[in-house]
């Protein structure tokens, strides 16, 4: 399954994703870094696939173009 996961930087994003990929399924994160840590998608990377795009959750333009 294609999961996006918001806020996948910070603590419970990134615990989140974590959990998403070891049980398989494809990740795609949003984040601005306003709050979250880049180092958790570096980790998250070394984990399995995982497409990080830094952006506001708000940006529709930005959500648009990720969900199709």
């Amino acid at each position: 399954m294609n999961i996006l996961v918001t806020g996948g930087a910070g603590y419970i994003g990134s615990h989140a994703a974590l959990r998403l990929i070891e049980d398989g399924h494809a990740v795609t994160v949003v984040d601005d870094l306003s709050r979250g840590n880049s180092g958790a998608i570096d980790a998250l990377r070394k984990v399995g696939p995982l497409s990080f795009t830094q952006g506001d959750f708000g940006d529709r333009a930005l959500m648009e173009s990720l969900l199709r």
